[in-house]
C-alpha cells in the first residue's frame, strides 16, 4: 500500500475539513467548490474522445484491415493479424469510424495502455 499525502488526496479533504457551522454557510460554499475543482482537476483522469478513438483506429492498419474484412465478408482473404479475430465474426461490426464487438469498443493498439491506466485510476491506492 502507498501513503498519499492529504494534498493529492481527495478522500482526505473533507476528513481536514469538516462542514462548518451554519453561520458560516458562505465559507462553507467556499471550501465545497475548492473540493469539486480538486477533484475535477487532479482525481478524475481525462477520458478518451470518439474523435480520439476513431483517430487512432483510422491509423491502425490491423484494425482498417479488420474493417474491411467485416464490410466483405472475405476471412478466407484476411491476414495473419486479422485472423485472430474471426472466431468473434459474428459478433463485430463497424459504427462511425469505430470497430465494435457487441457493444464493446475494439481499442486500438496505441490507446490500449492509456485505456487500461484509465480503468484503473478509480482504485483506491492498493498497488
Amino acid at each position: 500500500m502507498i501513503n498519499k499525502p492529504g494534498a493529492n488526496n481527495p478522500a482526505d479533504y473533507m476528513s481536514r475539513h469538516p462542514v462548518p457551522k451554519q453561520s458560516q454557510a458562505s465559507h462553507h460554499l467556499s471550501r465545497v467548490d475548492a473540493y469539486i475543482n480538486f477533484v475535477t482537476n487532479n482525481a478524475v483522469p481525462p477520458a478518451i474522445t470518439l474523435q480520439e478513438l476513431k483517430g487512432a483506429t483510422a491509423a491502425d492498419e490491423t484494425l482498417q484491415r479488420l474493417a474491411r474484412v467485416i464490410a466483405t465478408q472475405k476471412w478466407h482473404e484476411a491476414g495473419k493479424d486479422v485472423t485472430q479475430y474471426q472466431q468473434i465474426k459474428q459478433e463485430l461490426s463497424v459504427s462511425n469510424g469505430v470497430i465494435l464487438r457487441g457493444t464493446r469498443i475494439i481499442v486500438p493498439e496505441k490507446l490500449r495502455s492509456r485505456m487500461v491506466r484509465l480503468a484503473h485510476s478509480g482504485h483506491q491506492e492498493i498497488v
